[in-house]
């Protein structure tokens, strides 16, 4: 629990803890394939963002906010004991997981990021035609006015077989679209923190993974990471890959998670 806030989380394995944070729009367990293979050497930490599955839905645009989500992530490790972990994310995962690299360096042991540029250079491509036209969702989750429920029918089939569709659905039923759309209403606008605020640069050991046939987000989006991490980074295109990489390229992504787990 985060200042009321109930908080949904799977554990798994023992040995360093790796936290694992779902995007959208998805759930702990979209990481199935991940900590299969990482619980054998590591604790494996896959919350349920809050908004989502069955994570309390707190209303208000100003609960999404990156610096809030974060704080229950926070949560999450001092209750479980941890001072210090490896932090993962996709996509709006990814956003949460560089605000915690950035201001919360001493409880960050080293950052994975999947399909989620650092926010500034997110927010600064926005303001390009050619990224506008590849993600206009965003648009309208920007617009004032509530949403539409979550209608898992329409979502794109990426995940492997039909037992994760129907998965994936019922969490989606439980998730709250509202708050999905306020992630983006606090965090993706022209007043987002990210640009108000002078964000500090990340200091641990990154990984960023992307794929260049990613829809929503254009390669551009990833030039100039390097003036935000000043510690040892690595950024990865995976050829012919989309979006949602953990699903498309599991076998991938886990050896990459684990060599970068493993690296002194």
């Amino acid at each position: 629990m985060n200042d009321g806030v109930r908080l949904h989380y799977h554990i798994r394995g023992v040995g360093p803890p790796v936290v694992l944070l779902h995007g959208f729009p998805e759930y702990w367990n979209v990481w199935r394939h991940q900590i299969e293979d990482l619980s054998r050497n590591y604790r494996v930490i896959a919350p349920d963002l809050r908004g989502f599955n069955l994570s309390d839905r707190p209303q208000g645009v100003e609960q999404y906010a990156a610096s809030v989500v974060a704080s229950d992530v926070l949560a999450i490790l001092s209750d479980l004991g941890i001072d210090k972990a490896a932090v993962v994310g996709h996509d709006i995962g990814g956003m949460i997981a560089w605000w915690i690299a950035s201001y919360a360096r001493d409880r960050v042991d080293r950052l994975a990021i999947m399909s989620a540029p650092h926010p500034v250079l997110y927010l600064t491509a926005r303001k390009s035609p050619t990224q506008r036209r590849a993600s206009p969702y965003i648009d309208r989750m920007l617009e004032s006015g509530r949403n539409e429920p979550l209608r898992p029918d329409r979502l794109p089939l990426w995940l492997a077989n039909d037992e994760e569709r129907e998965e994936l659905e019922v969490a989606l039923r439980l998730s709250d679209a509202e708050a999905v759309a306020n992630y983006y209403r606090c965090n993706l606008s022209q007043t987002s923190l990210f640009l108000t605020a002078q964000m500090p640069h990340v200091k641990c050991r990154t990984l960023v993974l992307y794929g260049p046939e990613d829809p929503y987000i254009l390669p551009l989006c990833y030039e100039g990471t390097r003036q935000w991490v000043d510690g040892p980074l690595e950024i990865k295109a995976l050829p012919g890959r989309g979006h949602f990489l953990h699903h498309s390229a599991a076998d991938t992504v886990t050896a990459e998670l684990r060599s970068w787990l493993d690296a002194a």
